[in-house]
């Protein structure tokens, strides 16, 4: 994607959710994370996003991101490296409801508020051993995501049709204890 597409990106999203005005700025600081998709895959996810209204107010990058995973079936390491970084150096504004926003692979990641406020107390040198530890780990976090997913679908396939005692042996199998 260039800048003359990031900044329609940005328009139709200003008509979505009524912000004032893209400026190049604005446009400048999403570039980054968006510079590698498709305008037409980022598109799309612009509009499922604005079409499921889940956002009253103009949405974070983090939130677009995910629906492109949704829509292409993986995460871009490289988007949520530059997503997990801002995050890095906004951690002191966080709160749990903008934690919470993060894509779930960088919540899973940092894996709480106070991890993520830590990474933004280091030193700025120290940032890419934090950038190689996220890289290296990112397939593991998606394995598991995946998993959780499908050990999710397992259990709701399973609801009703096994009686209390085997759905307690198949909860014990899968990690769900009981």
């Amino acid at each position: 994607m260039n800048n003359t597409e990031m900044a329609k990106i940005l328009r139709i999203m200003q008509e979505y959710y009524g912000y004032k005005e893209v400026t190049q700025q604005t446009i400048s600081a999403w570039l980054p994370i968006f510079r590698d998709y498709d305008y037409k895959i980022v598109e799309l996810a612009v509009v499922m996003l604005g079409n499921e209204r889940e956002f009253t107010s103009f949405p974070a990058p983090a939130s677009l991101v995910k629906y492109i995973g949704i829509i292409t079936g993986k995460s871009d390491p490289n988007a949520l490296w530059e997503l997990a970084h801002r995050a890095i150096g906004k951690s002191s504004t966080f709160t749990l409801e903008t934690f919470a926003e993060l894509p779930e692979e960088l919540q899973r990641f940092f894996g709480s508020i106070n991890q993520l406020r830590e990474y933004g107390l280091q030193d700025i040198d120290k940032i890419g051993i934090v950038k190689n530890a996220f890289m290296k780990e990112l397939p593991t976090i998606d394995t598991r995501i995946m998993a959780n997913k499908e050990t999710g679908k397992l259990m709701q396939s399973a609801e009703g049709k096994l009686d209390g005692e085997h759905m307690s042996q198949l909860k014990q199998l899968i990690g769900g204890g009981e």
